[in-house]
């Protein structure tokens, strides 16, 4: 009897000591997971179309854990004018050229430091359209992409107090349809800067294209042609990669004795922006031509701005 006595008195003191090793496991605080946790939309895209990154956090466990989240991204879908950004400050909307694979990132940081940091790869394919992913005589209003740059720390400018000069490159692609005859889509490059007051503001940023410095001093001559030169050689070399080598090329310095015109009124119904053609590109849908500026200086002409322009191959 007694034996049994203490056998359910240790049973009954074993039972207390789980519900109460249960009731302080049941009050133990869990810090929540505040580290950066990068998704994204889409894993492979044309060059120009948009993958939505978002930072899958609480907003509020951003906001006191971190100081500012940085994107390092190789471009944004916004133009140059119209940089808003998305209603979520968890988000961004990128762009890429890049033919292959890329990376973005997203970094918190903390007094000054990177202390978490998170990237998602993505594919940039070969467009399958007429040019780039537009496919001609399917849309009845204009369409305009962009590919933006420039927004990254390293490139902020001091100029008086609260207040940034920021300065990068956009490359954009306007689809105009003016009627059901008249389609075609120009491309180029703007290099832009601008202040802003970012003093009580939580950047977000993207770099460059490059190193290349897109603002020279107007009044650089040789500076202002390095760049002119740089537009060609993007142009020309991205087409080329895209569509193949160019049909027709006019490799004067004087653009303006270009031999092409003949072969772009033959091709083009539009003299676009009165650039005379410096090379010209078909395939079995687009005829498409580099035109490029004449820009004159110290009493000689010399090549300036670019374009690329894309039009329906005439039958």
């Amino acid at each position: 009897m007694r034996n049994s006595f203490l056998k359910l008195s240790l049973a009954l003191f074993s039972l207390t000591l789980l519900f109460s090793a249960c009731s302080n496991d049941d009050e133990i605080h869990v810090e929540p997971d505040s580290s950066i946790k990068l998704i994204a939309s889409k894993t492979s895209i044309v060059p120009f179309e948009d993958i939505k990154l978002s930072i899958d956090v609480d907003l509020d466990l951003l906001y006191n854990t971190y100081d500012s989240i940085t994107w390092k991204t190789n471009g944004v879908v916004y133009g140059i004018f119209f940089f808003a950004g998305e209603k979520d400050e968890r988000d961004i909307r990128i762009t890429d050229y890049r033919i292959g694979e890329n990376k973005a990132y997203a970094l918190g940081y903390k007094d000054g430091k990177a202390v978490s940091i998170d990237s998602v790869t993505y594919t940039v394919e070969k467009p399958k359209g007429d040019f780039f992913n537009i496919k001609w005589n399917t849309k009845i209003k204009n369409e305009y992409l962009y590919y933006t740059t420039g927004l990254t720390p390293n490139n902020y400018l001091p100029t008086h107090e609260g207040w940034t000069k920021i300065g990068g490159v956009s490359l954009n692609l306007y689809y105009i349809v003016e009627d059901i005859d008249r389609e075609y889509v120009e491309m180029f490059l703007v290099p832009w800067s601008a202040e802003s007051n970012f003093k009580s503001t939580k950047t977000i940023s993207t770099p460059d294209i490059n190193d290349f410095n897109w603002h020279p001093d107007s009044d650089d001559r040789e500076a202002l042609e390095v760049k002119y030169k740089m537009e060609y050689t993007f142009l020309s070399s991205y087409i080329t990669e895209l569509y193949g080598p160019s049909k027709y090329i006019y490799e004067g310095k004087d653009i303006t004795q270009t031999t092409l015109r003949d072969k772009y009124n033959e091709l083009f119904k539009n003299n676009h922006r009165d650039f005379p053609p410096a090379e010209i590109w078909i395939t079995p849908t687009t005829a498409i031509c580099l035109v490029q500026a004449n820009n004159w200086v110290g009493g000689k002409n010399q090549r300036g701005i670019c374009a690329i322009i894309a039009e329906p191959l005439q039958r």
